[in-house]
């Protein structure tokens, strides 16, 4: 299968080189495969990071190809680890990884298909180098969304975990894997294979920019020839280290080779990239290690400009977009002039477009009025960029672009797979799923008609949460208001629960109770109440709206024309 793979490696290359232009690389691709392992008790599951820590105004930029159809769940937990890989690296060029579901061994969770530069004539040497380093150290763009850097292949087989809790999992968690895809596509792992017992070749005939940090004692492996007792003795020496500048890194390397796993993972405990990780096994952040890693590969890369800074915007780019924003430029007393900047926001296609410019020393974005034409990230921010270009010695240059995250108030998408679960003792409980943007937990308060008692329950699960309520009587009227609250305002939803009147007359309980509500009644009164039973507002529905009312909670009761009536709350802000 390896050399099957390596062959067609060298016939794909070859193919492309024909419709390339001389400036243009040459590329092959490697495929990296995550087997399926058993859970590692001693890893530490990492949950999700708070906000402040998945965001950047340095961050990169990673444009997701799906291919097929992807429930939402599953979209948002790829997309997760895509936006916390933008936060740790910043690039010029856009990242473009394809994404998609597939049938794939029994043994094998994901896929990664690298894709690496071949070629002998670019001055910078991009041998080797995966084409998603290699766009930002060309500072060409060498792909698109239909030439990509790399795909991340899921088993359509597996029962995905798509949770971003800190609980216990039984299945693969889809953003860890995903997070680990992307870390293949950037350029982890060797290019070594063997073809042969004891035969090891580089896959394309020279090493990876990874290849190049691997050394034995004294020998790296770049410098070891192909098919030599040198090189199998090196990767199977359990004695690989990867060599940075801050440190260096063990790197699995077991005496007896094993194919997708040696030179591919590191030999330490508690790391996104360590080998020992398995089904159960879970990490939501991104480590040092693997960041220091990437940053000795190449990932580290030169900042050119000036740096853009903001008087109430910290480091991590999070803003209001209902204040306005002043920016300027860090000169450290260079005399600057001929200031362009330009105030750009992601549009519902992804796309950045410009908002507005500036010609002064100082710039300043103002509140957004209106969202209805920008696209709103998972975490409910608006996605914007500020740049500037600027004369200095009468030279032009371009600062350092500084990206923002203006939060919005919070929205819940969708309340999705309600479902009642009959308990015993003429009760129920519900569970259901939702879909919310703008804080990363949700309150669910449970009210019963005939009981003063107000439950609260708070779920620490960002994007989709997943709640359950306990025991709700099944004699009266009940609600479950969905809340989620930020700085910026709140929002909510009710879901309202009639009294089961079937089981209810099973156990003669019959005594005041009306007949089941028929909604296709007209209604005849509208009554609305305060949280203190007080009756504000009495007419027909003509009369009624609920902007005469001051802020606070009120019951509104419906009553038709058949005498029926059913009660809901709403909730002015």
């Amino acid at each position: 299968m390896r050399v099957f793979l390596f062959l067609m490696a060298i016939i794909t290359s070859s193919m492309i080189g024909v419709f390339s232009q001389t400036s243009t690389p040459k590329r092959y691709t490697i495929r990296y495969e995550e087997k399926i392992r058993p859970v590692n008790t001693c890893f530490e599951n990492q949950k999700l990071p708070a906000k402040v820590r998945r965001t950047s105004s340095n961050n990169g930029e990673i444009k997701l190809v799906y291919e097929g159809e992807f429930p939402d769940s599953m979209k948002v937990a790829i997309t997760a680890a895509a936006d916390l890989w933008e936060a740790k690296i910043p690039n010029k060029q856009p990242i473009y990884i394809g994404v998609r579901f597939d049938t794939l061994d029994p043994d094998v969770a994901m896929a990664a298909e690298v894709t690496y530069c071949q070629d002998y004539d670019v001055p910078n040497d991009l041998n080797g180098c995966p084409t998603a380093l290699a766009s930002q150290l060309s500072d060409t763009m060498l792909s698109d969304e239909y030439m990509l850097d790399g795909y991340i292949i899921f088993n359509a087989d597996i029962a995905w975990n798509c949770s971003f809790t800190d609980n216990i999992s039984s299945g693969y968690n889809l953003t860890t894997l995903a997070l680990k895809g992307i870390a293949r596509c950037l350029g982890f792992g060797s290019s070594v294979v063997e073809v042969g017992y004891d035969d090891f070749l580089f896959y394309m005939g020279n090493a990876s920019y990874f290849d190049r940090l691997l050394y034995n004692n004294n020998s790296y492996l770049s410098d070891l020839t192909e098919g030599s007792c040198e090189l199998a003795d090196f990767v199977k020496s359990n004695n690989v280290f990867l060599d940075t500048p801050s440190k260096s890194y063990k790197i699995y390397a077991p005496e007896e080779y094993k194919p997708d796993m040696s030179l591919y993972y590191l030999d330490e405990e508690n790391s996104l990239m360590s080998y020992s990780m398995g089904i159960g096994n879970y990490t939501l952040s991104i480590d040092e290690k693997t960041i220091d890693i990437l940053r000795a590969i190449g990932w580290d890369l030169p900042t050119k400009g000036l740096k853009i800074i903001s008087s109430d915007i910290e480091e991590d780019g999070i803003a209001s977009s209902y204040k306005s924003h002043t920016f300027q430029l860090n000169t450290n007393n260079k005399a600057i002039s001929n200031h362009k900047w330009r105030f750009y926001l992601k549009d519902k296609s992804e796309k950045f477009i410009e908002v507005s410019t500036g010609s002064t020393e100082c710039f300043t974005i103002n509140k957004i009025d209106s969202v209805a034409n920008y696209f709103i990230n998972i975490n409910g921010d608006l996605e914007g960029r500020i740049e500037c270009d600027y004369i200095f010695n009468g030279e032009e240059y371009s600062a350092i672009p500084f990206t923002v995250s203006l939060e919005l108030k919070p929205i819940i998408i969708s309340i999705d797979n309600v479902s009642t679960i009959k308990q015993e003792d003429y009760s129920f409980l519900v569970t259901f799923t939702v879909k919310y943007s703008g804080a990363d937990y949700i309150y669910v308060n449970v009210e019963e008609e005939y009981d003063s008692t107000l439950r609260s329950y708070r779920i620490d699960e960002p994007f989709i949460a997943h709640a359950k309520t306990g025991n709700i009587s099944t004699l009266y009227y009940s609600w479950i208001t969905i809340e989620i609250i930020n700085q910026y305002g709140s929002s909510y939803k009710t879901l309202e629960f009639e009294p089961n009147y079937n089981l209810i007359r099973e156990n003669k309980i019959t005594a005041g109770l009306p007949e089941i509500q028929t909604t296709s009644i007209p209604i005849k009164k509208v009554q609305i109440f305060n949280v203190n039973g007080i009756m504000v507002f009495e007419g027909n529905p003509n009369e009624y709206s609920e902007n005469y009312f001051s802020k606070g909670i009120y019951l509104k009761k419906e009553i038709r024309e058949n005498g029926d009536s059913t009660i809901s709350k709403f909730i002015l802000l």
